[in-house]
């Protein structure tokens, strides 16, 4: 029999007795008494549970009033039914917040609700404009108070199951004490996590060190001790944990950030000049003659002599915010084309008696000579006004011996003929940028000479056309109409080199203006006699060892390097600047050009997904340790989950021969050290009680 001893008055002392036998209620007693001042004290009654599988507990509580007497005694402090209903029902809340791992999986719930709630915002926020945000704080903010919700839901399994995994570690087997200090100071925040997750206790040491002060003894405690405990590792993961959230905040703050996106203005359009028909020339001069207009000459010049980095700032563009887009659009144009006709060079050195090397490039018609170079002439071009096919507004050939005294000739042969080009076109920062996409050779206009109202020497008919980004069919009409134009069978989606005889009977039929692209006779001449006149016969001399010569014709020498490669680039600089002033100058000129869209600055929310893995992988990882928590505890302890309670360790008492080591006026220090150099079990005493032995 034991005897508990109640709270009464000085002249009262109260005993009841109970048994110590842990297999049912013995006794149920009250105990009435007053206080120093006379007054009623509460009524007690001591209940002695039934044993379970773990320890006992030993409830004191009131006793259940008795409504009679508090009715006899007209007692102020009576509670209405419905009072005493709601108090009830927050008792039973209270219980069941308690009973097991209730309040540890509604923390974790909160924070896998909050990571939801942060995933669902970056979803549907992602790309949109800032302004689109509704609340009163920012994304970031919204982020923050998750993230805190997160943690704090986080910190309940961690804490309480580090907590209770201390219980566990004693019940294994003799600890040292100073482990109780060690998991509480783990479970409350993460510096002492940090450190818990590194300690160790040793054989051979007195108390837990850290593994990197005692190399040598740590892995003898893993080899000869097993130092491997499912229950510390498990708490060490818990450590970890904590440690990790701990820093969620600046990681979570680095999941949004905002970013220029321009978006399309409604208010105003882009435009970038495209043609389907150049018929530009200057001044009428006489019988199918025509003076060349100056955008055109000058667009030459420029090209052979100094062309832009960008060709595409010589277009014409209309895009007031600096940053624009469009659609791929066709317009025409000038191509150009290179080959290498070196194996066409005639050596003539000996020729007449000469030793100086001397080599030509001839007609292969009439074999005339077209380039000579010999004596001092190390560079030559040609580029006659008379061409050897009607396809071709520019013949040029080079012909170029680097060192006269080595005898290595080369030649290169290069033609500019009009086509059609697709680009892609943008404008960035006020830097317009143009791609082009493909091109097409457009052929001899079989209508030439046929048709008195047809003035353009080549003309192409596609099948297809670019209307707004978008390809389109383009179908042929047998009657004529407004917006069609006339075209020749033979030049839809084809190119012939010739036009057929006056008096050849040609097929044609009529297709919409913007599927037929066409390049003017007079257009087309006036360009070739001014290629002709700034190209041909340019030489560069070799005079007293200084060589000489004109502007074009040494940007075409580049110092004796010149190759295949560097003449196409001359080349396509020019074709692409003569095709510059053809998109400003088509025959319907702003009409035609090519619509875009205006871009105007705005900033979005952009999402940096790496950076929401941390807060995710954390939550994952926390389920992680709750599940394998639950799995650890053994089963039918619901109602014995101490976790972090001070009152169970307050009524877990320790052995005598222990706690006589530390008086009343002992030190924090002086508990430490002893509780460091005692070993002690949780176990249940013959009693039923708890105990550390």
């Amino acid at each position: 029999m034991g005897t508990y001893h109640g709270i009464g008055g000085d002249s009262e002392l109260n005993r009841i007795q109970y048994s110590s036998t842990p297999t049912a209620i013995q006794s149920v007693s009250s105990v009435d008494t007053k206080n120093a001042h006379g007054q009623s004290a509460p009524r007690y009654e001591v209940v002695e549970t039934q044993r379970r599988d773990s320890f006992d507990s030993l409830e004191i509580r009131p006793e259940s009033p008795d409504p009679t007497k508090r009715e006899q005694s007209g007692d102020v402090g009576a509670q209405s039914p419905r009072k005493l209903k709601a108090s009830s029902t927050w008792e039973r809340g209270v219980r069941v917040w308690h009973y097991g791992w209730v309040a540890e999986t509604v923390g974790l719930s909160l924070a896998i609700i909050s990571l939801i709630a942060i995933l669902i915002v970056l979803l549907m926020y992602q790309g949109r404009q800032k302004e689109t945000w509704p609340l009163f704080i920012t994304i970031n903010a919204y982020i923050a108070i998750f993230t805190v919700l997160l943690k704090a839901g986080l910190a309940l399994p961690l804490s309480e199951g580090i907590s209770q995994l201390k219980w566990q570690w004693f019940q294994q087997s003799p600890r040292s004490l100073i482990g109780i200090h060690d998991f509480d100071e783990a479970s409350r925040d993460a510096w002492t996590s940090l450190l818990f997750m590194f300690s160790i206790e040793a054989d051979g040491f007195e108390h837990p060190r850290h593994f990197w002060q005692y190399p040598g003894g740590f892995i003898t405690y893993l080899t000869r001790r097993g130092g491997f405990s499912g229950t510390k590792a498990l708490a060490r993961f818990g450590a970890l944990l904590t440690v990790l959230a701990f820093a969620a905040d600046p990681f979570s703050q680095q999941i949004v950030e905002y970013v220029d996106c321009p978006q399309n203005s409604t208010n105003s359009q882009a435009s970038v000049a495209r043609t389907n028909s150049y018929m530009a020339q200057g001044g009428h001069t006489g019988a199918m003659e025509a003076d060349i207009d100056s955008p055109m000459a000058v667009a030459i010049n420029t090209g052979l002599v100094n062309p832009p980095a960008n060709i595409a700032s010589l277009v014409n563009i209309d895009c007031v915010s600096g940053n624009c887009t469009f659609p791929q659009f066709q317009t025409v144009g000038v191509c150009h084309a290179c080959q290498d006709i070196t194996s066409s060079i005639h050596n003539m050195t000996g020729a007449k008696g000469s030793t100086i090397h001397n080599y030509t490039l001839q007609d292969p018609e009439n074999g005339d000579t077209i380039i000579w170079i010999g004596m001092g002439t190390i560079f030559s071009a040609s580029a006659p006004t008379v061409l050897s096919t009607l396809e071709n507004i520019m013949e040029l050939k080079v012909l170029s011996n680097a060192d006269q005294w080595k005898g290595l000739p080369s030649a290169y042969a290069c033609q500019l003929q009009p086509c059609l080009r697709t680009y892609e076109a943008s404008v960035s920062n006020s830097v317009r940028t143009e791609r082009v996409v493909n091109t097409r050779r457009m052929g001899q206009n079989q209508l030439f000479g046929k048709d008195q109202d047809d003035d353009a020497l080549f003309k192409l008919a596609t099948s297809q056309t670019l209307r707004n980004g978008s390809l389109a069919a383009c179908e042929p009409h047998a009657e004529a109409a407004d917006g069609l134009v006339k075209v020749a069978r033979e030049d839809v989606d084809r190119a012939p080199n010739i036009i057929a005889p006056a008096n050849e009977t040609v097929a044609w039929a009529w297709y919409e203006a913007d599927c037929v692209w066409t390049f003017g006779f007079s257009s087309a001449s006036v360009v070739r006699r001014q290629l002709s006149a700034e190209l041909d016969g340019a030489q560069m001399q070799l005079t007293g060892g200084v060589t000489t010569g004109p502007i074009v014709a040494k940007n075409m020498w580049r110092n004796g390097t010149v190759s295949l490669a560097s003449l196409d680039t001359f080349v396509a600089a020019l074709a692409d600047t003569i095709t510059a002033t053809v998109r400003n100058r088509g025959e319907r000129a702003a009409a035609e050009y090519a619509a875009g869209q205006v871009l105007v600055g705005d900033t979005c929310v952009a999402v940096r997904w790496p950076w929401f893995s941390y807060p995710a992988v954390l939550v994952g990882l926390g389920a992680v340790f709750f599940l394998l928590l639950v799995a650890h505890t053994p089963r039918g302890e619901a109602n014995r989950l101490w976790k972090s309670s001070t009152l169970a360790m307050l009524f877990a008492g320790v052995d005598e021969s222990i706690s006589r080591r530390v008086g009343f006026d002992a030190s924090s220090d002086e508990i430490k050290d002893v509780a460091k150099s005692t070993r002690a079990r949780l176990v249940r005493d013959e009693k039923g009680r708890a105990r550390f032995v």
